[in-house]
């Protein structure tokens, strides 16, 4: 949604940079409609998680959301079925255009299939634009065209129901842990963000913005002013250690040799040095 936000952004800049006039103007048309399909998807996010959040539909709506997964899931599927079956249908008419019309025109180019095709997973079913001049061709056409409708229409929406039952009876089953899991989350998310609500944030954002800078310059100031006492460095710092160091080793050796003394009666222990 935040890319889609963007582009209306930049859509807008450059009609602002290049566009005269808002009448007849294609870029502010498009970023309208993206303006359109942000809004529906906020829509859907929004209803989403307060309904995620009820005890009664939070489980239906948690199966709604990973039924749609599993619908992309599948959408692949079509697109893969759409092409295949497009391309040899196309390829079809090509090889009559070429070879017995000896025709320019294109009266049945490849998306005009694919079009066709697609409308036809939805039931719309119109023999029409598979029409032409060459029987055979169009005999290979229609059975093509009979093949596509078992694989999408039969075979493929069928697992897509299958598909979708099966995600909804797992969830339905485990539906105390899967809206229990999806309410942390989402408390878990919304206790990271402003508690005021946008657009009173921005005032609220900046003032504590406003309000952190003027700590750290506090704190810089202080710290300048109360400054360390002169001649106390790092440097000086390790120098005094490594002295206090050499001082402790000397008084050791001194008074116990190489040994190291244990307590009781056990004797000394002898530590060679290399």
């Amino acid at each position: 949604m935040l890319i889609i936000y963007v582009i209306i952004f930049v859509l807008r800049m450059v009609t602002w940079v290049v566009s005269d006039s808002v009448i007849n103007n294609r870029t502010l048309v498009i970023a309208g409609y993206l303006y359109g399909l942000n809004t529906m998807f906020l829509t859907f996010r929004a209803f989403g998680h307060v309904m995620e959040s009820t005890r009664g539909v939070g489980s239906i709506q948690i199966a709604l959301f990973q039924i749609l997964s599993d619908v992309a899931t599948i959408f692949w599927q079509f697109i893969a079925v759409i092409l295949a079956f497009s391309i040899a249908i196309t390829k079809v008419y090509v090889a009559e255009k070429s070879y017995l019309v000896k025709q320019d025109s294109d009266k049945n180019p490849w998306w005009i299939i694919a079009k066709h095709l697609i409308w036809s997973l939805l039931g719309i079913v119109d023999l029409d634009p598979l029409d032409s001049t060459d029987k055979p061709s169009v005999t290979v056409v229609h059975f093509l065209y009979g093949a596509f409708l078992i694989m999408g229409v039969i075979l493929l929406i069928n697992m897509m129901i299958a598909l979708l039952s099966n995600t909804y009876t797992r969830v339905e089953e485990n539906s105390w842990k899967e809206w229990s899991f999806k309410k942390a989350i989402r408390i878990q998310t919304y206790s990271t963000y402003d508690p005021i609500p946008v657009p009173f944030n921005l005032i609220s954002n900046l003032l504590a913005g406003l309000l952190s800078l003027w700590q750290c310059v506090c704190f810089c100031l202080c710290k300048r002013r109360v400054g360390e006492p002169e001649g106390v460095t790092n440097d000086g710092n390790k120098e005094s250690l490594d002295l206090a160091v050499k001082s402790l080793q000397v008084n050791y050796f001194a008074s116990y040799g190489y040994t190291f003394p244990l307590t009781g009666n056990h004797g000394n222990c002898y530590i060679g040095m290399t």
